[in-house]
């Protein structure tokens, strides 16, 4: 979350800048905008391991844990090409932008990794997230701390990808 913080929110979509200064910032802070990046490649990965664990985890039910594998890949599959293009072609898009001043372009370029990331894989994530929870839950391990924080978290994950849209 740091890393959106400090190294992606000046030029994300919705932020407190300008569609203009948001551009004008990516192709000024190319190595901070590609950086910002990093966790969000690394947390995906950290995804897939937890899912994978979960299957192979001997004692957490075999069908929950297989739809929280089926929803991380398709949340992984969704988001890690669209992050990779969006990382990479921002830059690009940007400097045609200063070049040019068409922010139609770049906008158009924007809205078609937007969607498919935080709309659409944070979705397949959020209802992972409640695929974890329902191994831990099926598997009697769970508590009742767990139950508040997963009340809380949840849905708040589901209206945050919602938001976006």
């Amino acid at each position: 979350m740091d890393s959106m913080v400090t190294c992606l929110m000046p030029a994300m979509p919705g932020s407190f800048l300008s569609d203009t200064e948001r551009v004008t910032w990516i192709a000024e802070h190319p190595w901070q905008w590609h950086l910002g990046w990093i966790p969000w490649h690394l947390a995906a990965l950290s995804d897939l391991v937890l899912a994978f664990a979960l299957v192979k985890t001997s004692w957490i039910p075999k069908l929950p844990s297989l739809f929280v594998l089926v929803m991380t890949v398709l949340a992984v599959c969704v988001e890690q090409p669209n992050e990779i293009i969006w990382n990479l072609e921002a830059v690009r898009q940007a400097s045609l932008f200063l070049e040019s001043g068409n922010l139609a372009q770049f906008r158009g370029f924007e809205s078609s990794v937007y969607l498919p990331v935080c709309v659409l894989a944070a979705t397949f994530y959020a209802i992972a997230a409640i695929g974890w929870s329902c191994c831990f839950a099926f598997s009697n391990t769970w508590s009742r701390t767990l139950t508040v924080l997963s009340a809380v978290n949840w849905p708040l994950m589901a209206l945050a990808a919602l938001a976006l849209v």
